[in-house]
């Protein structure tokens, strides 16, 4: 069984206003943040649009965090960035996002578009 809670947008949690996530999804064993950015048509806002990603992403952890108390039952937190297949992966821009973010958060950032739950 795996949850869904919308995050971002009209029907989500905390609707429009300051810029989180798309959505959270968990099981027995994960806790994952999501935000896509599959809209982009170029690599010219590559980075632009990965740094917004991330923005979204650390604004949605700091507040989960603060309404947890950073007690997420022991599940495995995880962050992902979905983008179009064109984007460069795994590239030295990219590897310095995660490491700071890793660093500043203590969850691992992926850059994918699918997950598998267990």
């Amino acid at each position: 069984m795996v949850g869904f809670i919308p995050i971002d947008g009209k029907k989500g949690l905390l609707g429009f206003g300051d810029s989180h996530c798309d959505f959270v999804f968990f099981d027995g064993n994960d806790f994952c943040f999501v935000e896509f950015k599959l809209n982009a048509t170029s690599l010219k806002k590559v980075d632009e649009n990965r740094n917004k990603a991330i923005k979204q992403l650390s604004n949605t952890i700091d507040l989960f965090d603060d309404k947890l108390a950073k007690n997420y039952e022991g599940l495995n937190l995880e962050a992902y960035v979905c983008t179009p297949e064109f984007y460069p992966r795994f590239n030295s821009s990219w590897a310095g996002f995660a490491e700071e973010f890793l660093e500043k958060y203590g969850i691992p950032l992926f850059e994918i578009n699918d997950k598998t739950c267990q």
